[in-house]
């Protein structure tokens, strides 16, 4: 992934100076701790500053869970930290890095967008989308929980007004009360491309197909979607199917967009996903025999867990050519075969497995 791009992650763990994030690809993100919002990053330093903890800050356990989908631009890979497919990103959450290409005249009401708390007043809170010449306030009414001070919340704007000042800001009132029918974008809302930002849901059209990806267009975008992105074969979704996807990478140096059509990600409304049934089921290390095929690439062999309730797992086949990948990409679907689970990928809501004879040993 460049630098710059936007994408849709899942949180994998929570620690006291970071976050761990699944990024697409199977790629890993890393969230420092001064990456989430500038007044997060504001009581951090007034309390290194001063040596005592501000009543308003919290721990970032406090504000994430696992499971949770998080909206991230990618600042810079972590050349520190591995290669391939375990490929490591420095990441930020800050509204002003995520929506810093949006333009405030695009914003419209019902779009979800992802904001910080930075106040509180008589009546809402201020809230810093990190749009410019944009103000967005949260009434107190539209809110079920109290958010943190320095907080990353989903909102959409529901009341618009321009003010007729040189600056040209817009002041939007805003709620969390997110409506999931009203929130998947049609392709009459004429969306801009910048509006256009991971974790967003909308009704496409199949137009295209790839060899075996599937191209979907919204309001004259075209959406990629990977095979490892929609359940069953490209055979099923027909030229002109209408389809509900949900972004989960944007670059903004060529446009391009990427998508998925997996249920567990097509949810407008920013959420936690659940995630419990699989670190139950399918914890790490567990060697599972009689592992069926389902699905073969250059890239990857995807199998069925036996006694699982229908969970999977991927062996992800490195780029570099050994003996033990070409018998991986000779495997035909149907057959089955012995693995040994490293890992999880909650965006794709998969296992990660290996069949390397060593790894399987390790049990």
């Amino acid at each position: 992934m460049q630098n710059e791009t936007l994408a849709l992650g899942v949180i994998k763990s929570v620690q006291k100076l970071y976050l761990e994030v699944q990024l697409p690809h199977g790629f890993l993100g890393r969230v420092n701790i001064y990456d989430v919002s500038d007044k997060y990053t504001e009581l951090l330093r007034e309390s290194a500053e001063t040596g005592i903890i501000q009543d308003d800050l919290v721990e970032l356990s406090d504000m994430f869970k696992v499971g949770q989908t998080v909206r991230c631009f990618i600042k810079e890979a972590d050349s520190s930290r591995g290669s391939g497919s375990t490929k490591r990103y420095l990441v930020s959450l800050n509204p002003k890095m995520v929506n810093k290409a949006v333009i405030s005249k695009h914003v419209k009401p019902h779009m979800v967008f992802v904001g910080s708390v930075v106040s509180v007043e008589d009546h809402g809170y201020i809230v810093d989308a990190g749009v410019a010449r944009m103000n967005c306030f949260l009434p107190k009414d539209q809110v079920d929980v109290n958010p943190d001070l320095g907080s990353l919340i989903p909102f959409t704007p529901y009341v618009s007004d321009p003010l007729q000042d040189s600056s040209c800001k817009r002041v939007l009132k805003v709620t969390t009360r997110l409506d999931p029918t009203l929130s998947l974008l049609s392709p009459d809302s004429r969306a801009n491309f910048d509006c256009l930002l991971p974790g967003t849901c909308l009704h496409a059209s199949i137009v295209k197909k790839v060899t075996s990806t599937l191209v979907a267009e919204f309001s004259e975008h075209f959406i990629s979607i990977s095979r490892t992105h929609y359940i069953g074969n490209k055979e099923d979704y027909q030229i002109g199917a209408k389809v509900v996807v949900c972004i989960i990478l944007v670059d903004p140096s060529t446009k391009q967009l990427m998508g998925s059509l997996l249920p567990h990600l097509v949810n407008p409304i920013p959420s936690v996903l659940n995630v419990s049934e699989m670190l139950s089921k399918c914890p790490v290390g567990t060697r599972f025999s009689g592992s069926l095929v389902e699905r073969v690439n250059k890239r990857a062999v995807l199998v069925k867990l036996p006694k699982t309730n229908g969970l999977k797992a991927v062996i992800r086949i490195p780029k570099t050519g050994t003996k033990n990948n070409e018998n991986l990409k000779s495997l035909v679907v149907g057959s089955k075969l012995t693995c040994r689970l490293t890992d999880h990928d909650f965006l794709e809501n998969v296992a990660v497995a290996t069949t390397n004879k060593y790894g399987i040993m390790l049990v």
